[in-house]
């Protein structure tokens, strides 16, 4: 029995199917490249550097997150507790960082 090379239809596939196939992939490819390129280039914006302030700064940012998360009763911000939870989220965040 002769191997499948050697055969009508192992033939055709080596030299009509197999370059198909390969011609098919690598037009995958360009057109997978086309759309990934922009991603990426979405995806490595960069992100903004930190801000970097003096200890006055960041005492006087204190004392006004202070006096908003003090001031911002769910009355006041029309019944809105995220309000307050905000400004104690930043004063947290300033007590941690001092």
């Amino acid at each position: 029995m002769p191997d499948f090379f050697q055969t009508g239809m192992g033939r055709k596939f080596y030299e009509s199917d197999v370059p198909r196939i390969a011609s098919a992939l690598e037009s995958i490819v360009v057109n997978l490249e086309k759309v990934a390129n922009p991603m990426q280039e979405v995806a490595e914006v960069k992100k903004p550097e930190p801000i970097h302030a003096t200890e006055e700064e960041l005492e006087s940012l204190r004392l006004m997150c202070e006096w908003w998360y003090k001031s911002a009763s769910p009355q006041d911000s029309g019944g809105d507790q995220s309000v307050s939870d905000t400004g104690y989220a930043l004063l947290e965040r300033l007590k941690n960082r001092a």
